[in-house]
């Protein structure tokens, strides 16, 4: 029997939108493989190119495909395509992106009559009764009477009772909550079976799971649910063979990764996972292998996270506090709890004598959120030390209880829909030729926050991106810090500037904001390229490479008002530096110094300032080059592609000790 399992990603010019190993499909191959063995010869593909091909030349006997917000209209093209041309096909579609409620269900697996079958949840079992069926001679009449809490079918089965559904799973049924020394290692890996093995390609990047679950219950998350509560485990061996066997297959392909995620959605939150980054460090020694690790970081237990993931070389990981709002009232309304401010700035502090980065997300739109509430809370964060913000607007992701009618009236919630950047395109889909566009829900308005609102708060957030997250403003915070200022005080100068420049890159931005969205879910129509970009990296992109002068002369207009400086010449240098520091896809200079003029200014940052690419920056430009051969991609993508923290040198030397004896202008200095 012939099983194409297919995770699907938009490509562009063959380069993915997810970057990702499918670690989804993989899964459920690899655990399928053990179980039948030579019965059946399982195929994994992301690219839908790579599943054109293998129709072409074999018909499965089974496709199964997993369904995300990225990848929703394109997963359900190729069922629909796959079942006009082969009627007998048995098709199986299983992922998030489906509604929480029956109704909804319900409706969509009418609207989509060519799936067999809708798997919930986790798939690894439900999967392996379905080619057990059609094994044994069955067909879809067959996988129809299966009596499973997990599947969704054309029949009366259809309408399940979720909270009954959630609550059986998560007692008896999920898989490896029954049995704790077991855990998840029941699923093989498909790194170790040899699965991935063809996905060690120039850009792609491993995903790992080292647990599933999250003892978390927001509102806005499809892990939000009952069924995900308890937290099941691969056993830490297994996660260490997997990451050895990644690191060796990218030093004998020589491909081009320099990453590694971790898919789990509390990473670094428990005791075991000290053991995780002690052999990621091993990897690290050994290999140079990975020298960024991607993850979602615990929600908790701050002191753990720094003690776990310390071990790491310097730079490898950044660990993000997900605050999504600083309100105590929405976070009420999500179901979230942060911690107090004193206490995060104590975790700020301590991260920062160890040299760690920890990185914030906030989310814009969420319920009793305001323009006030939401602008305090980035420049709160800024002041305690927070180096990155992910300033993100919320999306209603299916499967979560933000998507249900009842919470979208209690909190008057307005939405719009817009394209998923880099999720649009022509396919030749299994011979058809296809316009395909995903689309995804965010919130544009609620009963606290307006239209209007909305807009001042994206207005922030591009100004925190361009200065702030990039560490444009590092040197300047040093000096901040050593005059006791606030560092908020930068951006909210920004924030109010008239800056003539400035004011015009705000309003191409907030323009591009506003012509993006649409009314309507289904887009159908051919966008214009620039209707599919992310805006916010885009705009980044335009500031820092395309309008550096002005983003620095608004800079020295704030520094100018703020320093009270008579002598302008301080501020000026400090200009001077920031125009050299900007990195650029074309440069060849990999590093840069600066003998510093001013007294004041050697007495506070040292008598020079060496900047230079780090291990990072370097193998990530090195990847951009390769992956865009037009000049314009390169500039576009390169925020989109490095991170904006990549996006200015870093500063190499450390600063000298301030003296205790300073005299002058800026030492006289208050608020």
């Amino acid at each position: 029997m012939i099983i194409y399992i297919a995770q699907l990603s938009h490509e562009t010019s063959g380069v993915s939108q997810n970057s990702c190993f499918p670690l989804g499909a993989g899964y459920i191959g690899a655990y399928l493989k053990k179980e039948f063995e030579k019965n059946i010869d399982v195929e994994i593909f992301k690219r839908p190119t790579d599943l054109n091909r293998a129709f072409d030349l074999r018909k499965p006997d089974i496709l199964m495909l997993s369904l995300y917000m990225w990848n929703h209209n394109l997963t359900l093209a190729y069922a629909k395509e796959a079942r006009r041309l082969h009627p007998d096909l048995i098709i199986v579609v299983g992922g998030p992106d489906i509604s929480i409620d029956d109704d909804s269900r319900q409706i969509f697996m009418e609207e989509n009559s060519y799936i067999d079958a809708y798997i919930l949840f986790e798939g690894e079992e439900t999967a392996h009764s379905i080619v057990k069926i059609i094994l044994e001679g069955g067909g879809r009449d067959d996988i129809r009477l299966l009596k499973n809490s997990f599947i969704l079918t054309h029949s009366d089965e259809v309408n399940i009772n979720c909270a009954d559904h959630r609550q059986t799973t998560d007692k008896k049924d999920r898989l490896g909550v029954g049995n704790k020394t077991v855990g998840l290692d029941k699923i093989p890996s498909p790194y170790l079976t040899g699965l991935f093995d063809k996905f060690f390609i120039d850009g792609e990047i491993p995903l790992i799971e080292t647990n599933r679950g999250c003892p978390f219950s927001c509102t806005f998350c499809q892990q939000g649910e009952d069924y995900y509560q308890r937290i099941v485990h691969f056993s830490v061996d297994r996660v260490r063979l997997e990451i050895d066997y990644i690191a060796k297959k990218i030093s004998e392909t020589g491909a081009d990764i320099y990453a590694l995620e971790v898919a789990d959605p509390n990473f670094g939150m428990y005791k075991r996972d000290r053991e995780i980054c002690v052999e990621i460090r091993n990897t690290q020694n050994k290999y140079d292998y990975p020298k960024y690790v991607g993850c979602s970081t615990g929600k908790n237990k701050a002191d753990l996270i720094i003690s776990n993931t310390d071990v790491l070389k310097p730079g490898t990981i950044m660990l993000r506090s997900a605050m999504q709002s600083m309100s105590e009232n929405t976070l009420e309304a999500i179901k979230r709890k942060n911690i107090k401010l004193s206490a995060y700035k104590a975790i700020q502090e301590e991260m920062s004598s160890r040299g760690l980065e920890n990185n914030a997300d906030l989310m814009l739109g969420l319920p009793l959120e305001t323009l006030e509430t939401h602008t305090k809370g980035i420049y709160d964060l800024v002041d305690l030390g927070v180096k990155e913000f992910a300033c993100l607007q919320t999306i209603i992701l299916k499967g979560t209880t933000l998507e249900s009618d009842n919470y979208r009236k209690k909190y008057g919630i307005q939405t719009q829909f817009r394209f998923v950047p880099e999720c649009i395109g022509v396919y030749e889909v299994l011979g058809t030729t296809r316009q395909i566009n995903e689309t995804e829900e965010i919130i544009v308005s609620t009963n606290h926050l307006s239209f209007q609102d909305y807009l001042e708060c994206r207005k922030l957030h591009l100004l925190t991106m361009i200065y702030h997250n990039t560490r444009l403003l590092e040197i300047v915070y040093r000096i901040f810090d050593h005059l006791d200022f606030k560092k908020s005080d930068v951006l909210r100068h920004l924030f109010y500037s008239k800056h003539l420049g400035l004011a015009n890159l705000i309003n191409d931005f907030l323009e591009d904001t506003k012509s993006e969205i649409f009314e309507r879910e289904e887009i159908d129509f051919i966008p214009e390229e620039s209707l599919t970009h992310n805006k916010i990296f885009k705009h980044l992109s335009i500031a820092l490479y395309k309008n550096k002068e002005v983003v620095l002369d608004a800079l020295k207009e704030a520094l100018q008002v703020l320093l009270k400086n008579e002598d302008k010449t301080d501020i000026y240098e400090i200009i001077n530096i920031l125009k050299t520091v900007v990195i650029s896809p074309f440069g060849k200079s990999e590093s840069v110094e600066f003998e510093l003029n001013s007294k004041k200014l050697r007495r506070i940052l040292g008598v020079s300032l060496k900047f230079r690419l780090s291990e990072l920056q370097k193998t990530a430009l090195k990847t951009l080059n390769a992956t865009y051969t037009k000049n314009e991609d390169k500039i576009s993508k390169m925020a989109y592609r490095l991170r904006p923290a990549n996006m200015i040198m870093e500063i190499e030397n450390q600063v000298e000790e301030f003296s205790e004896d300073l005299k002058g202008p800026w030492q006289d200095l208050h608020r």
